[in-house]
Parts: structure tokens; C-alpha cells; sequence
């Protein structure tokens, strides 16, 4: 078989299982396996592939077939312009979630301005594989940002990733979000004697916000994500009231909270930032015009 023969029979399995986007999942898959990009197929293509490559290649278009996402199969995903290690256990990167980012460090840059703040603190709740408290790492390499995860899968992507992207100021903890009880955390955190009194400078999360009753008539790609980090309750809320109730005592005054939101959970969201005494409360949509983030001052 040669790399052109395996290039469109992998493409036609996935399409003939429906597989959304089956042609870019089937190069996708064919650059990961034979390290030959798309511009070099043309190159290639009357070439014979290697027996183990060929048994490789179409064992993970079989996985695909059954509607494992992309993500898990490649093992890596991109955000932001970094290379994120994923897998079973941990919930998928989105392009969503960048508008999270984009909105969180420039209310961060606002606070830094106004307060004259050198080493910002950064609290990142449920931070799953890390790409949210990994990439502001980035963008302010002076700030200390705590990771705060209780799954055990997800918190060791999250400790691979905060090594594969080499930056120094992430401190990953366990940590249920949905306790209200700090003492544990406060106990956890060596690098600060003073946490019990210490106040962050923003705290960001992508919380689970999906309602229970709709996890089993998901996509069946996010079905296999862990429920864990999908199951937002009855109403998709439950994250949200412990975070504004619990969590938002530990932002510095006119400090923001930024989380990001389901489509349909703008008016319910902005109704809790409201009650949890916020002010200056916005809402930004992503690039599907959606309603994707709310942010508010403590």
C-alpha cells in the first residue's frame, strides 16, 4: 500500500462513519503516525508504507471510526500557540476558552496598572490539563499562579504540561472547588506563610457548567471527556454558586473573577455575580457570537 492508497482509504472510513471533518482528521492522524506533512504528500505518494506504519495508522482511523476525539488519539493538542499533552481523563482544549484568556489577562493588566502591582497572584480553579493557568503563566511570567484540580488524571496532564511548556511559576494543588472549607488548601501552600490572609489579583475558571440531564445526549466525542469535568448539576450552576459564594473572599478589592459559561447561561450567571455583590459585571462572546464569558470587579 502506498502513503496515497492509505491517505484516502483512511478518509473513506471516517466518512462513511460520519465522522465531522474526516478529511482534516484523517491528515491529522497520517502527519502524527508518518511524519510526512500535507505539503509533502504530493512528494510521496507512490511510496510504500511500512507494515507496522500501516497497522498503526489505520488502528488509530478504527479508534477515530468510534468516535474518539481527535485530541485523545494525537495524545496533543495546540492552544494559544503552545503544545498541550491531553488524553482520557482530562477535558479537551477548546478554542472557546481563549476568549477566557484574552479576557482574564487584560483585566489582569488593567489591575496591574491601576494598583501598581509587581508579582501578581493568580488563583485558576478546576484547571484540568492547565491550558488556562499555563498560558497566563506565560504572559506574566512575574505572577504566581496556583492550579487548583481534584481529579487525579487531570492533575497529572496538568503537572506534564506545566513541564512540557517549561514555566516555573505554576503551582498545581488537589483541590476541590466545590469545599468551602480553605484550611486544607491553606495548608498545602509552602511558598506563602501568609496565605490565610493573602488576597489574589484574579481568579479565572472553566468550571463544569454542563446540566446533568444533558450529559448523555451530548456529542459522543465529548461523552468520552470525563463527566467530572462536564457535570455542572441540575441546573449547570453548581460550580458557579461555590465559586462566587466561597471562593470570591479571597480577591483583593476591584479584583476581577472571570468564568467562562455556556451559551445559554448568560442571564443566570450575571443573576449570581449579582448576588455574590459584584460590580462592573460584563459579558463577551466568542467567535460563534455566543455568550462565552462573564467577568466582574470584587
Amino acid at each position: 500500500m502506498t502513503f496515497e492508497e492509505a491517505y484516502i482509504k483512511g478518509k473513506d472510513i471516517l466518512n462513511s462513519f460520519n465522522i465531522p471533518d474526516y478529511s482534516f482528521d484523517t491528515m491529522c492522524i497520517f502527519e502524527n503516525v508518518f511524519n510526512i506533512k500535507r505539503q509533502d504528500l504530493c512528494l510521496c505518494k507512490n511510496e510504500s508504507v511500512p507494515k507496522d506504519k500501516e497497522n498503526l495508522f489505520f488502528d488509530l482511523i478504527d479508534k477515530r471510526k468510534k468516535h474518539t476525539p481527535l485530541q485523545y488519539i494525537l495524545g496533543k493538542w495546540n492552544f494559544m500557540g503552545s503544545i498541550f499533552k491531553v488524553g482520557e481523563g482530562v477535558l479537551i482544549p477548546r478554542d472557546d476558552t481563549e476568549v477566557l484568556v484574552n479576557v482574564s489577562a487584560q483585566k489582569l493588566r488593567d489591575y496591574i496598572k491601576n494598583n501598581s502591582i509587581t508579582s501578581p497572584l493568580i488563583l485558576d480553579l478546576c484547571s484540568g490539563s492547565g491550558i488556562i493557568a499555563i498560558t497566563l503563566a506565560k504572559l506574566f511570567p512575574k505572577a504566581n499562579v496556583f492550579a487548583l484540580e481534584f481529579s487525579d488524571a487531570a492533575l497529572s496532564f496538568l503537572n506534564e504540561n506545566i513541564g512540557l511548556n517549561n514555566v516555573k511559576n505554576v503551582i498545581p494543588l488537589k483541590f476541590d472547588v466545590l469545599k468551602s472549607d480553605f484550611t486544607e488548601l491553606i495548608s498545602k501552600v509552602k511558598v506563602f506563610n501568609n496565605f490565610a490572609t493573602c488576597k489574589f489579583d484574579l481568579i479565572v475558571s472553566n468550571p463544569p457548567y454542563i446540566k446533568s440531564s444533558d450529559i448523555p445526549i451530548l456529542q459522543l466525542e465529548v461523552q468520552k471527556e470525563p463527566s467530572m469535568a462536564l457535570d455542572g448539576g441540575v441546573d449547570g450552576l453548581r460550580f458557579y454558586r461555590s465559586i462566587l459564594n466561597n471562593w470570591s473572599a479571597l480577591l483583593k478589592e476591584n479584583a476581577s473573577l472571570c468564568v467562562e459559561i455556556g451559551f445559554d447561561q448568560k442571564r443566570s450567571a450575571v443573576e449570581l455575580f449579582k448576588k455574590a455583590n459584584f460590580k462592573n459585571i460584563e459579558t463577551f462572546k466568542d467567535i460563534n457570537n455566543l455568550d462565552r464569558v462573564v467577568a466582574g470587579l470584587k
